[in-house]
């Protein structure tokens, strides 16, 4: 019951609720050892007028998500496919 996480959460932090946003997931073992990487990633986003609404990396540093607009999720995928890929 997502009000009920949303009552719970709200007892230690604000919440606020985005919708029709869509989470990506970057994941590989180079990326700690990738300088640069997460500047390309954000770059290709940005230049193609895609904002980023949220960013998290995880501890072992193999992963980086982030929140966007759901209108831009295919888009950002095939532009990062291109430029991480080819």
């Amino acid at each position: 019951n997502l009000e009920l996480v949303i009552e719970k959460l709200g007892e230690i932090a604000t919440v606020k609720v985005m919708k029709d946003k869509a989470l990506i997931c970057v994941i590989g073992e180079g990326m700690k050892s990738s300088p640069g990487l997460t500047g390309t990633i954000f770059s290709t986003l940005g230049n193609n007028g895609i904002n980023v609404n949220c960013i998290s990396q995880g501890a072992m540093e193999i992963d980086l998500s982030f929140v966007i607009d759901n209108d831009n999720a295919d888009r950002a995928i095939k532009l990062l496919h291109e430029n991480l890929f080819s």
